[in-house]
């Protein structure tokens, strides 16, 4: 593992310099397709997260932007600020849960020529301007929502993406439950003397929430309003690398079983292209009907099973069972359990299609910093992790039937985060 040159200095002008490397390599894609970049303004901006016609050329180009400032920061705030800051991260989360719970994203203008005044959100929320003045400064600051006049606010990409169904609840689920989990960590890692529990439960999560149960059973038994947020943040549709895979290769006919598919949000889109195969989705109880619901009525060749894949697998010898953050959602002991119910139930010419985090072989400054928020996450809610590949070979050569990696399929420059192990029995 070689360090990388942004993380070999700290001089300002050699940082700027590798700016000016970097910024015109990221935006030579949008040229080519005549289209403008990255925008906080425009709310049609074609670019938008992981998904944007600067992946591939330009993802890399992104990431050492994006670390090459965040390096600048850290440089010219000093500890006493830059530490401050990075404590003060649970501030964000409320201020954020705020903000959805007044419904502030559905409430203000997307329309900067009619911007919405302080006085109409309070009157439209009940709030006390002093709070909403002081949440939309702090929100402003960070580039969601815009302040263009004093008490004056308008919508940017970032609160845009605020109003949607699926981000609005994933980000409050992250500002809400998710927070109580990590505020409870270090008690729980206290209680085990620092150790990781081998097993989902009890996790830091489940312990903020009271609950003798895992996560998901405490959604399904105790709270299924958290559950159908919970479904609903997991629910938006993926272009991500599960795709690549050569279904249509198959012979018509063929099973795809999406285990642990929920609503079947990633089975559905794949059943629209590859209607001569036929799909199953599995899941709880809840999760299938909700499936049927928004999917049924398109007359796709889905057949929707109730499994609890820590059971025995009903369907046998499929060409195809697809794991898409499945795992990473359990620690390596209840995650065999799971690999073992389907390594019984493949032959030898099914395949296991493993959709999840790779993380790289990179250390220090140069990891990714939203695997590393997301790696903590699983801490907190399952005593789980993101995985390196050789974490991932060793989990799988603990199957009571071996298993091996064929193939590693990954999207254009895609560094490890999102991949697909393409898997087979051993031997």
């Amino acid at each position: 593992m070689t360090k990388s040159s942004i993380s070999q200095t700290e001089d300002l002008r050699t940082l700027l310099e590798m700016l000016e490397q970097d910024i015109p390599a990221f935006l030579e894609p949008f040229a080519s397709h005549e289209t403008h970049g990255p925008s906080l303004k425009s709310l049609d901006s074609p670019y938008f997260g992981a998904t944007s016609v600067a992946e591939g050329v330009g993802a890399a180009p992104k990431r050492r932007i994006i670390h090459t400032c965040e390096k600048i920061v850290a440089v010219l705030q000093g500890p006493t600020v830059k530490l401050t800051m990075d404590a003060s991260g649970h501030l964000t989360s409320a201020v954020i849960s705020i903000a959805v719970n007044l419904r502030l994203p559905h409430l203000i203008s997307s329309d900067v020529d009619k911007p919405t005044m302080l006085d109409e959100l309070v009157k439209a929320t009940s709030a006390s301007p002093d709070l909403l003045t002081r949440v939309l400064r702090y929100l402003t600051q960070r580039f969601i929502f815009e302040e263009p006049k004093p008490s004056c606010y308008v919508q940017n990409i970032m609160s845009k993406a605020l109003a949607e169904p699926v981000t609005e609840a994933w980000t409050d689920l992250i500002a809400t439950e998710y927070h109580r989990g990590s505020a409870a960590l270090l008690d729980l890692l206290l209680d085990n003397k620092f150790d990781i529990p081998p097993e989902s439960q009890p996790s830091a999560l489940t312990k903020a929430l009271g609950s003798e149960q895992s996560f998901y059973d405490y959604m399904r038994l105790e709270n299924p309003d958290l559950g159908r947020k919970y479904a609903l943040s997991m629910s938006a549709p993926s272009h991500g690398p599960h795709t690549l895979y050569p279904y249509a290769q198959l012979p018509a006919g063929s099973f795809v079983v999406d285990v642990g598919g929920g609503s079947g949000h990633i089975t559905a889109p794949l059943a629209r292209l590859y209607p001569k195969l036929k799909f199953v989705v599995q899941d709880s109880a809840d999760t299938i009907v909700y499936g049927q619901s928004v999917y049924g009525s398109e007359g796709l060749p889905i057949d929707w099973q109730t499994v609890n894949f820590f059971k025995e697998q009903p369907v046998k010898s499929a060409k195809v069972y697809l794991l898409r953050h499945v795992l990473v959602d359990h620690p390596d002991r209840t995650s065999l359990q799971v690999l073992n119910c389907i390594a019984n139930a493949m032959d030898e010419d099914s395949r296991l299609l493993i959709a999840d985090a790779i993380v790289p072989d990179q250390y220090g400054e140069d990891s990714d910093s939203l695997l590393n928020v997301l790696d903590l996450h699983l801490l907190c809610m399952f005593n789980s992790k993101e995985r390196s590949l050789g974490q991932w070979k060793e989990l799988l050569e603990s199957v009571e039937k071996d298993l091996e990696i064929v193939k590693v399929w990954r999207t254009d420059d895609s560094m490890g985060q999102e991949a697909l192990m393409e898997i087979k029995l051993k031997g």
